[in-house]
């Protein structure tokens, strides 16, 4: 059966929408990269792929293994989605009783979808060699960077030697994880926990003296490429290929084992059966074997429902939405997903706190607003990933877990279930900026500096991050909602904060263009703090809060009740139209609560 898996793999893949938005992003990374270091973007910007200004081309064999391998080692999320999820799909869609109960070797069914989404994920990242290959033909570009003939193999080959491995070992550790976990989001969370400890280990691995165990160490091969390439001229760059040296081999063949290895465990451990292991599973046996009159007593008399009153005023509506803020906000609180996620960027944070206080490799002070500095941008890629897979699973909790029919049923305002998952993400940014707070201070006494500036600390966190990662809560919940796919989502917030960075190049540099505008006012000043920057930044936050506000209410009323998501627009009007509430909660309460219990429809004045 392997055959057969393996091909209904490739056709399901390649019908996707998904593995061609996958390929479109990486394309357009290299595309926009190898465009931005080839001048397309005007004078101002300035990459140097090879590391020598212009003597090194943009598109010289060297060159290419860099940009390369760069861009795939980023692409790690990319490959845990593609990767993670084919022994995942079958318990989200429910098929794998079928599966699980046909005559089908472990061999056929593990190595069937394994090999079949390898062969679509290799696809996939050879965007980045098409991006890179047609940026370089382009009108825009100058051609006095790029080598006038660049033979297929200079693009085949770092793809070869480099990206595949990687993507090999990559993917066992995300398909193992997902096989014997049953969880998505566990390999997401791997994705993150492999470059936390990737960006972490590099900077330890400098410090080793024995250049074979540290390329060895390398899990994406940089270090060996750096030692096999470090002494070569200009013109070396331009010629010649990256050779199979022994640092190179050792790296492929320590991390081509692992990968085996990773394989090997997943065969070993799978079970054909509801359970990921034999041994976690041996309670849920029991459980699961128990009679149904054990596990549910029916009392003698039978059930006897209490007598509620119903009250659907304002206040109930807003306490239901307190109810469901603290609901939502521990179920993200008290995940493991995200206890991993937060400790991982603590860990990120703290190790490589060691370059704080140094300018030029001269000790300075570790003053309070170089740590909030460092803190922030540390951790920002943190907050932006527990925005986006957090704003996913806010969205699609109770269709994933199959009671949407039910939840959509109850007797609340649309408004009621989106303002309190947007509020629980909310406050889960207050408390990560406690955390980032708490790391700040900790590594300012380690330090040994102790004048901590609590005030200073209070500020630049809550009064002018928290914004702007609330008007991020906002955009994430929104997309999800409006695109109403949860990857594709993903994908759409990602894809904004890539093109966001470009954003000065295509000639939208001006800040009004940059949604919820700047995280900080400006540098800080110990003589007037952050002085005239204030104003302005202000401004700008007021601005994009309005565009916030009209983004939830067209959130709210797109908001999905039932099974019928095609009609949206048509629910829409409706609930804006004069017999609906309004989709705030502060608006004619008392009106509908009166209405509640009447026949009339009920008006709401100016005022109200």
């Amino acid at each position: 059966m392997f055959l057969p898996i393996f091909l209904f793999e490739l056709k399901y893949r390649l019908k996707r929408p998904a593995t061609w938005i996958y390929f479109f992003l990486l394309f357009l990374m290299a595309f926009l990269l190898v465009t931005a270091a080839g001048g397309g973007f005007g004078t101002g910007v300035n990459i140097a792929l090879g590391g020598d200004g212009q003597t090194v081309k943009i598109n010289s064999p060297y060159s290419l293994t860099i940009s390369t391998m760069v861009l795939s080692i980023f692409g790690v999320i990319i490959a845990s989605s593609l990767m993670g999820n084919p022994v995942y799909r079958d318990f989200e869609y429910r098929t794998h009783p079928l599966f699980y109960t046909t005559p089908i070797s472990k061999w056929g069914y593990l190595g069937g979808r394994f090999f079949g989404s390898y062969l679509i994920a290799a696809l996939v990242f050879s965007g980045i060699g098409v991006g890179a290959a047609l940026a370089g033909v382009m009108p825009w570009v100058a051609a006095d960077r790029f080598l006038p003939h660049a033979p297929a193999g200079t693009y085949l080959w770092p793809y070869l030697v480099l990206v595949l491995p990687n993507l090999l070992f990559s993917g066992a550790l995300f398909f193992t994880v997902a096989t014997l976990s049953r969880n998505i989001l566990s390999t997401y969370l791997g994705s993150i926990l492999l470059l936390v400890a990737y960006l972490v280990a590099s900077s330890y691995l400098q410090d080793l003296k024995n250049e074979h165990l540290v390329s060895a160490l390398d899990t994406f091969g940089t270090a060996a490429v750096d030692f096999t390439t470090r002494y070569w001229t200009s013109a070396e760059k331009n010629r010649l290929l990256l050779p199979l040296s022994g640092y190179v081999l050792l790296n492929r063949a320590v991390w081509l084992a692992v990968a085996g290895a990773l394989l090997g465990l997943c065969y070993a451990r799978f079970r054909f059966s509801a359970f990921a292991s034999e041994k976690v599973s041996k309670k849920m046996r029991r459980a699961a074997g128990a009679p149904a009159a054990e596990l549910a007593p029916v009392p003698a008399g039978g059930l006897r429902l209490p007598r509620v009153a119903q009250a659907f005023s304002g206040a109930m509506h807003r306490q239901q939405w307190w109810s469901l803020t603290k609901l939502e906000f521990w179920g993200i609180a008290r995940s493991r997903y995200f206890a991993a996620i937060a400790g991982a960027g603590v860990i990120f944070l703290l190790a490589t706190s060691a370059q704080v206080g140094k300018t030029f490799d001269t000790p300075t002070y570790p003053v309070t607003n170089e740590i909030i500095e460092f803190s922030l941008g540390s951790f920002f890629l943190f907050f932006l990933a527990i925005i986006i897979f957090y704003s996913g699973e806010l969205v699609w909790r109770e269709r994933q877990a199959g009671v949407s029919q039910i939840t959509d049923a109850v007797p609340v305002p649309s408004w009621v279930p989106f303002f309190s998952k947007l509020a629980a993400l909310g406050l889960v940014q207050v408390v990560l900026l406690v955390v980032v707070m708490a790391c700040g201070l900790l590594v300012q006494t380690f330090k040994g500096y102790f004048h901590y500036e609590i005030g200073l600390y209070v500020q630049a966190l809550f009064f002018y991050e928290l914004p702007f990662l609330l008007l991020m809560c906002v955009l994430a919940m929104v997309t999800q909602v409006v695109v109403n796919n949860k990857y594709l989502g993903f994908f759409a917030v990602v894809a904004y904060y890539v093109a966001n960075l470009f954003r000065s190049q295509i000639g939208l540099g001006h800040r009004l263009f940059s949604y919820a505008g700047a995280p900080t006012p400006g540098p800080y000043s110990d003589m007037n703090g952050y002085g005239h920057f204030l104003p302005a930044f202000w401004w700008v936050k007021l601005l994009w809060a309005g565009v916030a506000v009209l983004l939830v209410l067209a959130a709210t009323l797109l908001w999905v009740r039932g099974t019928d998501a095609t009609g949206r627009l048509r629910e829409a009007r409706r609930r804006w139209g004069p017999a609906a509430p309004p989709p705030w909660p502060w608006a004619c309460s008392s009106a509908w609560a009166r209405a509640a219990t009447s026949s009339t429809t009920p008006t709401c004045s100016t005022s109200t």
